[in-house]
């Protein structure tokens, strides 16, 4: 029977010498960032480059300026959404590790599964005509906080593993 070391967040029996949870909160942390930063380059998009306006303006050749205008903020709308109510899951997961909760790991794996399967919804949602929603660049930047995610799972997956005689079992 191993007792509990309120210092590792972990999803059930651990090995006798639990690793650090530093990695897990660095991967938190990253995600984060990269969260951040995703929403960012829908605003840097915007001002710069315009692949969302090009990319609905190929696939609505019919609608003005002003119609492309408005669709690009309504978008821009919904990202900014996702990527705040991302802000808040990594903020709380970030404080669930730190505290040690016993359920942080059911809450990263969770919130790792809603935002990944979210990311790739967005990234192949398709559009009135038959082409995705998204161009398939800020698409694949939104899907790029759930590599940090999934570190963040493996890690605090791996802590769980009961260790026999030094070896994984």
């Amino acid at each position: 029977m191993t007792t509990r070391n309120p210092e590792v967040p972990t999803l059930g029996t651990r090995s006798p010498e639990p690793p650090s949870r530093g990695p897990v909160l660095a991967s938190l942390y990253a995600g984060l960032v990269l969260t951040v930063l995703s929403v960012a380059a829908v605003y840097v998009d915007r001002a710069s480059a315009g692949l969302l306006a090009a990319h609905l303006e190929a696939g609505y050749p019919s609608y003005s300026a002003s119609e492309i205008e408005e669709t690009v903020g309504l978008w821009t709308i919904v990202l900014t959404t996702v990527g705040a109510l991302g802000v808040i899951g990594w903020v709380l997961a970030i404080w669930a590790v730190r505290r040690g909760v016993r359920w942080a790991g059911w809450l990263v794996g969770s919130l790792f599964t809603l935002g990944t399967v979210l990311a790739l919804y967005l990234l192949t949602v398709r559009d009135n005509n038959g082409e995705t929603g998204l161009p398939m660049e800020l698409g694949l930047v939104g899907l790029v906080p759930s590599v940090a995610g999934l570190v963040a799972v493996l890690l605090m997956w791996r802590a769980r593993q009961p260790v026999r005689r030094g070896i994984p079992a």
